[in-house]
C-alpha cells in the first residue's frame, strides 16, 4: 500500500488522494515556430519594460517613505522645540517672580518696620489694626523636585 503524502495548501495541512498504480505518461506537444517567436518577442521587448517600471514604482515607494519619515522627525523637533521654550518660560517666570518677591520685601520691611511699632499702641490697636507678621512663603515646586535647601544640604 502507498502512503498517503502530505500536501500544504493555502497554510493548510491535507491529505493527498492515494496515488494510483498504474502511470500514464504526459503527451509530448511540440510548440510551432510561431510561439517561439513570440515568446522570444514577449522577453525581449515586454521584460526590460516591466522590470524598469517595478524598480520605479520601488523607488518611488521607497522615496515617498523616505518624505514621510524626514516629515514626522521634523514635525517631532517642532513638538520638541514647543515644549523646551513653554518649560524655559515657566523657569523664568518663577525665577523672576521669586526676585521681585526678595525686592518687594526689602523695599517694605521699613515701612513694616514702622507699621509694627505704630500697631503696638493701645489707642491704634482699639481701633483694630493688627501688626504684620512675617510668615514664610510656600514653595511652588515642580512634582518630584527637592527643595532647594535640601539639595544644598546634600
Amino acid at each position: 500500500p502507498l502512503l498517503a503524502v502530505l500536501l500544504e495548501k493555502d497554510g493548510e495541512l491535507a491529505l493527498a488522494a492515494p496515488e494510483g498504480r498504474i502511470a500514464q505518461a504526459a503527451a509530448a506537444r511540440v510548440a510551432d515556430a510561431a510561439e517561439d517567436a513570440r515568446a522570444a518577442l514577449r522577453v525581449v521587448l515586454f521584460e526590460p519594460a516591466i522590470e524598469k517600471l517595478v524598480d520605479g514604482l520601488g523607488q518611488a515607494v521607497l522615496l515617498d517613505a523616505l518624505f514621510r519619515l524626514a516629515l514626522w522627525v521634523a514635525g517631532w523637533l517642532v513638538a520638541e522645540t514647543i515644549v523646551y521654550a513653554l518649560r524655559l518660560v515657566a523657569r523664568l517666570g518663577d525665577a523672576i517672580a521669586a526676585v521681585l518677591v526678595a525686592i518687594i520685601d526689602a523695599l517694605m520691611w521699613p515701612g513694616r518696620l514702622v507699621w509694627n511699632w505704630f500697631a503696638s499702641f493701645d489707642r491704634v490697636r482699639a481701633m483694630h489694626i493688627q501688626p504684620i507678621r512675617s510668615e514664610p512663603r510656600p514653595l511652588r515646586l515642580a512634582p518630584g523636585e527637592p527643595p532647594a535647601l535640601e539639595e544644598v544640604a546634600r
